[in-house]
């Protein structure tokens, strides 16, 4: 095939000059560290160390703009050093999106639609292609010489933005478009139902990482014996036939009970993240989505043994992560805040309940710590159509037993059995081991069904 580099995309504004207008700002960091509470007759975990946990974790989940988080990357010596990323950016689709949750009381129910973000085509092709390209330009600087980019668009633009990746990556290094079908219902009668979406992939460089993956023979080719070779020239692959470029055999999330479903609009299950992990990188390799949504790519990591970096600017998705991941088990992990400036009338009220030190023994200190009342801010509060106990709008809750001001460092966190249902039955007062060298100040921080956030802290006396 012969390539023409002179075939561009070109639209008003391309050329200007935009990264002096990128504001990184203030960066508000904290640790994570996995050790889920799921109700009150478990709380005796392991005693805590401080050897148990990574001062400085690989793995990080970021919260904020991904122009601005790549810049401070960037700036930060992540140069050069992610071997993949995977984006599942807007489709350009005319829609919005929406986490629907179910709130619980006794006999009553309630739905909750939580905006999560806006895809409505405003205002327009040029300025959607205007923020990839920019975007685009900071991933190559981030990819290794020999790292991999997937982008996963559907019908509405793939088109569009193939021509610009070709232009960045060059199209010299364009390796497959990769139609990922699946099946689910449609309405439509004026045309054919649009079931697949295109994950567009090429590497930064002419060498890349390939693990050729494969799916299993069939049981109805085993028995009609295709699986046998003739001669010599040719040997089966004991692991199955070798994936081609179109895949049927993962299906999107379409249960709404399904396990893998937390209820984010546009989620995509691990299977498929994890394929297109293991093909282009290699175990302890830095992967990275900066358009994370659920977390789906960072729990696709942890189970394959990569380091991630996870990036979105929605307080739902980061909360789901979050959940996730600690719902997991996983690694620990940094969690980098984008601060921004913005006037808040109402502030999330939050009320503890003690803490309370119980000294049983000569080895052993226990903390008994909860949360005495909880009121939302007052918008949020306004989108319920009735009042409810403040314990159905907690999502979870952490615990910090040494806080600092400053750096909240998780290492108890309270999660719901059913990520899915929120109701009263999430533990509201907890009893742990506290470690010793503590700093006499303990803290906890809220994240509520809206994805505010709220921090306070006590002195332990």
């Amino acid at each position: 095939m012969v390539f023409d580099s002179k075939v561009i995309l070109d639209w008003p504004g391309k050329h200007q000059e935009w990264r002096s207008d990128v504001a990184i700002g203030k960066v508000a960091s904290s640790l994570i560290h996995p050790n889920p509470i799921l109700d009150t007759d478990n709380l005796f975990g392991p005693w805590l160390g401080e050897e148990e946990y990574k001062p400085n974790p690989r793995p990080r989940a970021i919260m904020g703009d991904n122009l601005a988080v790549m810049s401070w990357l960037l700036s930060s010596g992540y140069s050069g050093k992610i071997d993949l990323i995977y984006i599942d950016p807007p489709y350009l689709s005319q829609s919005n999106y929406h986490s629907r949750i179910l709130l619980v009381d006794g006999t009553r129910k309630e739905w909750l639609q939580r905006r999560v973000f806006q895809d409505d085509g405003n205002p327009g092709m040029s300025t959607y292609l205007d923020g990839l390209y920019k975007r685009f330009i900071l991933m190559r600087e981030l990819l290794a010489e020999n790292g991999s980019i997937f982008v996963h668009l559907d019908w509405h633009a793939c088109h569009y933005v193939k021509i610009l990746l070709d232009e960045i990556f060059g199209n010299n290094h364009f390796i497959n478009e990769i139609i990922w079908c699946y099946s689910g219902g449609s309405g439509t009668r004026r045309h054919f139902h649009r079931k697949h979406d295109t994950i567009l992939w090429y590497s930064k460089g002419e060498k890349y990482t390939f693990n050729p993956q494969f799916r299993s023979y069939s049981e109805a080719t085993l028995q009609r014996g295709l699986t046998r070779v003739k001669g010599d020239r040719f040997q089966l692959h004991e692991e199955g036939a070798m994936l081609q470029d179109w895949w049927a055999d993962i299906n999107k999330i379409l249960s709404p009970t399904a396990y893998e479903n937390l209820k984010f609009p546009t989620q995509k299950p691990v299977a498929l993240l994890r394929r297109l992990i293991e093909c282009a990188s290699n175990p302890g390799d830095l992967v990275a989505d900066f358009y994370a949504g659920s977390g789906t790519l960072a729990e696709a990591a942890e189970t394959s043994g990569r380091d991630w970096i996870n990036c979105d600017n929605n307080d739902i998705a980061l909360g789901t992560t979050l959940y996730r991941l600690i719902e997991m088990k996983s690694r620990d992990f940094r969690l980098d805040t984008f601060e921004i400036d913005s006037p808040v009338d109402d502030q999330p009220r939050l009320k503890l309940y003690g803490p309370y030190v119980r000294n049983e023994s000569r080895e052993s200190l226990w903390l008994e710590i909860g949360i005495e009342d909880y009121s939302p801010a007052r918008d949020d509060r306004a989108r319920l159509e009735n009042p409810w106990p403040w314990s159905v709008l907690l999502d979870f809750w952490e615990i910090d037993t040494d806080y600092q001001e400053g750096f909240f460092h998780s290492n108890w966190q309270v999660i719901r059995q059913q990520h899915r249902c929120y109701d009263s039955n999430i533990p509201t007062r907890v009893r742990i081991p506290l470690p010793g060298g503590t700093s006499g100040s303990i803290a906890v921080r809220i994240h509520d069904i809206f994805g505010r956030e709220t921090i306070r802290s006590v002195e332990v006396k």
